[in-house]
């Protein structure tokens, strides 16, 4: 997003509308040519202010998919959407950039930051949600949003807001809600922050956060960190209806999601920052630090690939 009055705009959508001024912040979407020229620049949520561009994917044709969240009261949906009202939304723009080819909302109360389209055309969100405004489908694998206003007694107005994640699949032409579910939440929860898709048509998502849902066999079973956050990895089937794997990566003090990549074997390679002393590291690493305390207080990169085994990592002493 943007706040600034003199953004650059080149053959905007109709409708986008100008930046009122200085302050107000605005969602964009902005493609560059191959020797660095700026060749379309719009920004989206309609001529108000309030709209946040969270996650953007293409498809084999090279169409755009966006997704974020709106407060602007003229937020435009096209015909035979899914939902005509909410905050959280899903846009497909031509990769001319000259028309909205889909256009609807996916929630309310959340934000969208992760996008993917498969092979069929379906389209996978995930992202945060700070109300029940997603509503699970059948057989979800977290049918309850872990989230909303908290109060922590003592003086009024003590408490905040807890979150829980979203990850749901829209029908490839928008207009329909294949599945949905939660995932994770309550104090010190984080988001799905990316996400990727399997050949099966199942959805590998990761993010950081103080407690997900995990499986029995999973490389790290509990958030090891005093009170912060470590990063998950987690494998979701086609439906949305079950997990095939879900592990914490982290050590005891705290980590940060930094990006998530499928190789060809459908392994997930994840990087981030850790703060940790004992992050799980592999015998043989690049760099394996000296386990002291200035390494503690040293934030070190870290990538990691989970699967179905992890024989080959120990925690760092």
């Amino acid at each position: 997003m943007t706040t600034s009055g003199d953004f650059p705009l080149v053959n905007p959508l109709v409708g986008s509308g100008p930046l009122a001024h200085n302050g107000e912040y605005r969602g964009f979407l902005s493609k560059i040519g191959p020797t660095g020229k700026l060749v379309f620049s719009t920004f989206i949520g309609g001529t108000q202010s309030g709209s946040q561009v969270g996650g953007v994917t293409l498809d084999a044709a090279g169409d755009v998919y966006i997704t974020g969240t709106t407060s602007a009261a003229d937020f435009s949906v096209t015909p035979g959407a899914y939902a005509n009202t909410g905050n959280a939304f899903v846009m497909k723009i031509s990769n001319a950039g000259d028309r909205i080819m889909l256009s609807t909302f996916i929630g309310s109360g959340g934000t969208g930051l992760a996008i993917a389209v498969g092979g069929d055309a379906a389209i996978t969100v995930g992202g945060t949600a700070e109300s029940d405004g997603f509503p699970p489908t059948p057989g979800a694998i977290q049918t309850t949003c872990v989230c909303g206003p908290y109060h922590t007694g003592g003086f009024p107005g003590n408490g905040g807001v807890w979150y829980a994640s979203f990850i749901l699949r829209l029908s490839a032409d928008g207009s329909r809600m294949l599945w949905s579910t939660y995932f994770g939440g309550g104090e010190q929860a984080g988001p799905v922050q990316a996400m990727a898709l399997t050949s099966d048509g199942g959805v590998v998502v990761g993010g950081q956060a103080s407690g997900v849902p995990v499986t029995p066999e999973a490389f790290q079973t509990t958030n090891r960190s005093d009170g912060g956050q470590a990063l998950f990895v987690t494998r979701l089937n086609s439906t949305g209806t079950a997990l095939k794997f879900s592990t914490f990566l982290g050590g005891s003090v705290s980590e940060q999601f930094g990006g998530l990549q499928l190789d060809a074997q459908e392994h997930p390679w994840v990087t981030g920052t850790t703060s940790s002393p004992d992050f799980p590291l592999a015998p043989q690493s690049l760099n394996l630090g000296n386990g002291s305390w200035r390494s503690f207080r040293r934030m070190r990169r870290a990538c990691f690939r989970p699967g179905r085994t992890h024989t080959g990592l120990r925690a760092r002493r």
